[in-house]
């Protein structure tokens, strides 16, 4: 994410495709939250949210494909498949001007993934209202970075304010990625041949992240000691975790790090 100030990264693999209030506290963000009389609904319209992917057709680049010389598959899962010079451009002119340079950066899907229902909307309230509150006490404009290949790069991460990786085991990515339909790239619409996962995707992700994990094994936890220099937060989302799980630990960690975030800006 950026938030203007600032900015928060949520990075996954596989289907899924980054003045505090006084109810974010140390003990979670999720207790009994009022609307705080302090602040009216013209504020809280002002805060904005907005979203920026990696992902996004904008900043592929088709010119510096790499092949991979026993399938012939063109590799979009590596780093070679991104215009990172153009992505890092514009997160740092989202944190200088607090908007988007061009409008087709922002972010909209175009993956044809499986539909999800989110059955628990009072817990998205209480997200959105405790999130609502940060942002419009601290005049905070937000973006959500989403990217495969955001923790690849050590210049993406120092630009990030706070970071979420979503991480999951070999066949949970496996069964999501082959589940998936299809997504857009500047020239067509990208369908995984067969074997992509096992000959392209998963050894790309492995080349790129596994310096983040134990013993650069992905199918292992983060690095105690990278994850607490790069203040990457961890969450697990397997098969047997269900959304409502993913969404109050990613909401967790990101109301904190904006807590911690207001508290700097008034030190």
């Amino acid at each position: 994410m950026c938030a203007m100030r600032s900015k928060i990264s949520c990075e996954s693999i596989g289907s899924f495709s980054s003045s505090s209030s006084s109810s974010v506290n140390d003990g979670g963000v999720f207790g009994d939250t009022e609307e705080p009389n302090s602040l009216d609904n013209e504020r809280l319209s002002r805060a904005s949210i907005f979203g920026l992917s990696l992902s996004s057709p904008a900043f592929g680049c088709t010119d510096s494909l790499v092949g991979n010389p026993s399938t012939q598959y063109a590799n979009w899962d590596c780093p070679e498949a991104l215009n990172l010079e153009a992505f890092e451009a514009e997160l740092d002119h989202l944190k200088q001007c607090g908007e988007f340079s061009k409008t087709e950066y922002r972010y909209e899907s175009d993956t044809k993934d499986q539909v999800l229902s989110i059955p628990n909307d009072a817990m998205f309230d209480k997200v959105k209202l405790n999130l609502n509150n940060i942002i419009a006490l601290n005049n905070f404009r937000i973006v959500f970075v989403d990217g495969f290949m955001l923790f690849n790069s050590r210049e993406v991460i120092k630009k990030l304010d706070s970071k979420i990786f979503i991480t999951a085991h070999y066949q949970t990515l496996k069964s999501r990625r082959e589940r998936r339909l299809g997504y857009q790239t500047q020239e067509t619409f990208w369908e995984d041949p067969p074997d992509y996962f096992d000959k392209i995707v998963f050894p790309a992700y492995s080349k790129t992240h596994g310096y983040l994990f134990e013993n650069n094994d992905v199918n292992k936890s983060l690095s105690a000691h990278l994850s607490a220099k790069f203040r990457i937060h961890a969450v697990q989302n397997n098969d047997e975790n269900t959304i409502e799980f993913l969404i109050r630990e990613v909401a967790t960690s990101l109301l904190l790090d904006l807590r911690d975030l207001s508290r700097e800006f008034y030190q």
